[in-house]
């Protein structure tokens, strides 16, 4: 805003004029050096100052909020990992993929949840080059003192994207869990994505070679009372099972560490 000129009314710049007293308006003059910086401009600046000092510690608090939610979401994730015990992270061999392999003769039916028929079956009546992936299966236990109620899962490939969902194994029948009263506190429960009582490899599994071409990693997903229970199945790890199957078969193929009986000695 521009200064307004002064007005100076004294006796001095009174003059007379025909009786008339005439009043002089003098004016100061200009001062010389920098102009004075509008009003309304230091009003925007200041403000301006303000809301750039305001976004940045709204960002800051944000920021640090955020960091603070993902320290305490993984520790939250760290403390549920405690809450269930499984299988497949127990030390040792542990086949998380129910399989079965048949003979020319016969077709070896298998129960869910039941792992890969014993030793002398094996030797007898299987061969390993016709097994047979029948779906996903694990034991748990839940180590809470409260029960699991709502309860869902499936395990969803890598490859395709399709998923499987879990049901309960219950008196060696497989059931939905929303047709159970969930996991009571402190209890085993077994799960598999086999869905009939007994299963018969030709019709409800399939080949190892189509097995892998769908499922050959896939992620686990546990699900309950709105916690949920995550783990991924490398490459690696369903191979291994397979290994695993083949030494169980063929155990005079395995390379795995096992007790022997003597040759005969030729007389």
């Amino acid at each position: 805003m521009a200064t307004l000129p002064m007005v100076l009314i004294n006796q001095a710049d009174i003059k007379s004029a025909g009786g008339v007293a005439l009043r002089v308006r003098t004016q100061e003059p200009a001062k010389r050096g920098l102009k004075r910086i509008p009003s309304n401009l230091v009003l925007i600046g200041i403000v301006g100052v303000l809301l750039c000092g305001a976004v940045a510690l709204i960002g800051f608090l944000l920021q640090r909020s955020s960091a603070s939610a993902a320290v305490e979401t993984a520790e939250q994730s760290a403390s549920r990992a405690n809450e269930i015990t499984w299988s497949f992270d127990s030390p040792g061999p542990n086949y998380f993929l129910a399989m079965v392999a048949t003979s020319p003769a016969a077709v070896v039916p298998v129960t869910p949840g039941q792992n890969p028929l014993s030793f002398m079956e094996s030797v007898n009546k299987i061969d390993p080059s016709k097994a047979f992936v029948l779906g996903f299966q694990a034991t748990g236990k839940n180590n809470l003192s409260e029960p699991m109620v709502n309860v869902s899962g499936s395990i969803r490939s890598d490859v395709t994207n399709e998923t499987l969902p879990i049901n309960f194994v219950v008196d060696a029948t497989p059931v939905a869990p929303s047709e159970t009263f969930g996991v009571p506190p402190q209890a085993q429960f077994t799960i598999t994505t086999v869905n009939v009582p007994i299963a018969d490899p030709a019709r409800d599994g399939a080949p190892v070679s189509e097995f892998l071409t769908k499922f050959a990693s896939f992620t686990f997903v546990f699900n309950y009372d709105g916690h949920n229970y995550t783990r991924h199945f490398s490459k690696d790890e369903v191979k291994h099972q397979f290994d695993l199957f083949s030494n169980m078969t063929r155990p005079d193929k395995s390379t795995e560490p096992r007790v022997v009986r003597k040759p005969k000695k030729t007389t």
